[in-house]
């Protein structure tokens, strides 16, 4: 791995748990994104280095470069193992269209599951095959990878809903003992209210009204998802970080509206 190619540290910082900001370096022409130090939360750029000690002139001169180059030297082997001349994802080499295929797959699952209530993290799966895919969160707190289908939770969170989850577990064996459950006795049906609600205008205008919110509820909810699979389309073909994290927005106000609208 060529150590003063600036792509090269940005993916090492990022592995290293470096976060990427949205500004750009300050430096005339270079238009590196800056990334933040996790344990001093100073900016750094991979070509020029941290922003408080580089110079804004427009074209840096060979010694400002070299010291620049000796900084991302120093930052890459600083936490870096022996083998370090391996690439960072040799263990797949050529696999463009098997992250982008990973991803858009993704994207789709994560699009059907946010529609049911999931939430989307800024966390992405600590497999090493799922190359930046995001978790999302249900309402008991398991964390899910669309891309591989593993699950996690926290220790907090499994404390915290470990009866829930010791009853599931329970049910579940109890079911696959193959017990027989008897079926409880056929009540009989109640007399019907027929004439009755024919006779008494107020009921049935009580009940059309009642049909007539529910079909405008359901009008409003399918052009609510009509709009999220129009957003998911826009997620996946957008590249701006800026963009993207707008329409996520977006896609969250759009299924709290949902939700809304259902419990009415």
């Amino acid at each position: 791995m060529d150590k003063s190619d600036p792509s090269a540290l940005m993916s090492k910082l990022l592995l290293q748990r470096w976060k990427m900001l949205s500004a750009v370096c300050p430096v005339k022409g270079c238009y590196n994104p800056l990334l933040e130090n996790p344990e001093n939360q100073k900016t750094f750029c991979a070509n020029h280095g941290y922003t408080e000690d580089m110079s804004l002139d427009s074209s840096p001169d060979s010694e400002t470069v070299s010291k620049d180059e000796k900084v991302n030297q120093e930052l890459i082997s600083k936490n870096e193992p022996q083998q370090s001349d391996t690439p960072i994802f040799s263990e797949f080499p050529n696999n463009t269209d098997r992250v982008k295929r990973q991803r858009v797959f993704a994207q789709e699952q994560i699009g059907q599951l946010l529609l049911t209530g999931w939430t989307l993290l800024d966390t992405t799966c600590p497999n090493k095959e799922c190359v930046g895919i995001p978790l999302v969160r249900n309402s008991d707190h398991i964390e899910k990878c669309v891309a591989c289908g593993k699950n996690y939770i926290s220790e907090s969170a499994y404390l915290k809903n470990k009866e829930k989850f010791l009853h599931t577990k329970d049910e579940s064996s109890a079911l696959s003992k193959n017990t027989a459950v008897p079926s409880a006795p056929k009540k009989a049906s109640p007399p019907t209210k027929s004439n009755t609600l024919k006779s008494n205008p107020a009921v049935e205008g009580h009940a059309e009204l009642s049909i007539a919110c529910s079909d405008i509820q359901k009008t409003i909810i399918d052009s609510v998802n009509k709009k999220i699979l129009d957003l998911l389309k826009m997620l996946q073909e957008s590249k701006d970080t800026s963009e993207i994290n707008n329409i996520l927005d977006t896609i969250q106000n759009c299924i709290s509206l949902n939700k809304s609208i259902s419990k009415e």
